[in-house]
C-alpha cells in the first residue's frame, strides 16, 4: 500500500469516527426524549455493554484489552425505571431496557477481525429492541443483577405476548424491535413511546 492510499484509508478512519460521534449523539437524543415524556415517567438507571466489555480501566493495561471494547457503543443496553432502584417493587414498577443494536453481526461473530465478520456490512441490520419487566406482587430483588442479569427475555413480538420470566416472583416482561432505520425521522421519539406504551400497558397487572 502506497502512501496515497494509506492516508486515504486513514481519511475514512476519521470520517468514521465523525459519523459515529453523530450518530451516538442522535441516540442518546432519542432516549433521553423518549425517558422524558410525561407518559412514561421514566428515569434512568444504568447502562451496560451488550456485546463486548466497557473500556478498560485507567491503570489497566488498555493494550492487554480485546479493541472490540473500545467501541461499546455497537451493541448497548440502557435502563430506565418506573419505580426506585433503592425500594422494594411493587405492583405498577417496571424496568425498561432498550438494546441499541448499531450492527447485528456482532451478536454472532466469533472473529476478532471485523474484517473477516461472515456477514457483510450490508447484510447486516441496525435495530433497537426493547424488553418491558413487570412485578406482578410486590418484591425486593436487585433491579440490574437479579432481574436483567438472571431472567430469560422475552422474545420480540409486533404485538405483546406477556412471559412470565419468574413464577414464584411474579414477575412478567414483554419484548418488540423496530429497524433503526424506522426511527431516524422527525417522528422517531412519538413513534418509539407509542411502543413501548402499548406494550407496558400489556406488561403491568391489571387493576381488579
Amino acid at each position: 500500500m502506497d502512501i496515497a492510499a494509506k492516508k486515504a484509508l486513514l481519511s475514512q478512519v476519521r470520517v468514521g469516527h465523525r459519523l459515529l460521534a453523530s450518530y451516538y449523539q442522535r441516540i442518546h437524543l432519542l432516549l433521553s426524549d423518549m425517558s422524558h415524556d410525561e407518559r412514561l415517567e421514566l428515569e434512568y438507571f444504568s447502562w451496560e455493554p451488550k456485546v463486548y466489555h466497557r473500556p478498560a480501566p485507567r491503570l489497566s493495561n488498555v493494550l492487554d484489552c480485546w479493541a472490540w471494547d473500545l467501541l461499546p457503543g455497537v451493541a448497548t443496553s440502557y435502563f430506565f425505571l418506573h419505580g426506585s432502584e433503592k425500594k422494594a417493587q411493587r405492583p405498577g414498577d417496571w424496568l425498561l431496557v432498550i438494546d441499541v443494536v448499531t450492527d447485528t453481526a456482532v451478536e454472532d461473530e466469533e472473529s476478532e477481525s471485523a474484517l473477516d465478520f461472515a456477514v457483510s456490512a450490508e447484510e447486516a441490520q441496525s435495530v433497537v429492541r426493547c424488553h418491558l419487566v413487570a412485578p406482578h406482587k410486590k418484591s425486593k430483588v436487585d433491579w440490574f443483577h437479579s432481574v436483567w442479569g438472571e431472567v430469560d427475555w422475552p422474545e420480540c413480538t409486533d404485538t405483546p405476548v406477556l412471559k412470565s420470566i419468574d413464577d414464584n416472583k411474579q414477575f412478567y416482561g414483554v419484548g418488540f424491535e423496530i429497524p433503526m432505520e424506522e426511527l431516524m425521522g422527525e417522528d422517531s421519539v412519538e413513534i418509539l413511546v407509542d411502543k413501548i406504551i402499548t406494550f407496558r400497558d400489556a406488561v403491568l397487572p391489571k387493576s381488579k
